[in-house]
């Protein structure tokens, strides 16, 4: 392959082994379809060629999988897969907007973003005395504490200030953090007409209060912007 091939292919295969993991499709399965694709690949050198592979071989095998992806997503959280996948997921999407607000196409190093120093943080606290304060039950609130919407990456310098406060505490906390997705839960910083920031903003939202509800939302905001990030294009 050419350079630009190459890139977009990688770019292609990330796309590829996300929904694998998301859908949990089996090894057996992937190792079959990653089988009948060697041979066509040895065969592409330019981009129109991967766009012509990627739209009659990859995109449907894709579709296939993706059946039920977005439930699966809303479902998604630390009870439901590895840390260290989950961190990585947070962390591509975190490394997204940020590039998107400061007016990118490329993401930045997502290495920034999955280091030792950046911590998974719950949302909703870990140790919680009053439940309804946060509109769940006591059965809830294991489901609840570990989905994808209640977790946000923070450096640890930060989060260790706040362990286990309310939201009001934490959200003024958060303000400090240098990821914007963080930073900007309970409000979106406005900045302008037609900017970079405003573009981003359209795609997130912000919370006052915290709670069942406002999980569930961030968690479908988190899927819709995954799908911007992995959703296969030619």
């Amino acid at each position: 392959m050419d350079e630009n091939a190459a890139t977009k292919f990688k770019a292609v295969m990330e796309s590829v082994i996300y929904y694998t993991v998301i859908d949990r499709i089996t090894t057996n399965e992937t190792e079959r379809i990653f089988a009948s694709w060697c041979d066509p690949v040895r065969s592409i050198h330019t981009v129109e060629e991967l766009n012509e592979f990627v739209r009659t071989s990859v995109i449907p095998t894709v579709n296939k999988w993706k059946a039920d992806h977005e439930a699966n997503f809303l479902r998604l959280g630390l009870n439901s897969m590895q840390q260290y996948r989950i961190k990585f997921i947070l962390g591509k999407i975190t490394a997204f907007v940020d590039s998107l607000r400061m007016g990118k196409t490329q993401i930045e190093n997502i290495g920034n973003y999955t280091q030792s120093s950046v911590e998974i943080e719950h949302i909703m606290p870990q140790t919680c005395k009053d439940k309804s304060t946060y509109g769940v039950s006591e059965e809830e609130f294991p489901v609840y504490l570990n989905r994808l919407g209640n977790l946000t990456l923070l450096e640890n310098s930060i989060n260790k200030s706040i362990k286990n406060d309310v939201y009001p505490v934490k959200a003024e906390a958060y303000k400090k953090s240098s990821f914007y997705l963080t930073s900007a839960l309970s409000g979106l910083v406005d900045q302008g007409q037609d900017t970079a920031i405003n573009r981003t903003n359209s795609l997130l939202s912000a919370w006052e209060a915290w709670n069942k509800e406002a999980i569930e939302e961030r968690q479908l905001m988190l899927y819709q912007l995954s799908e911007q990030i992995w959703g296969i294009k030619i």
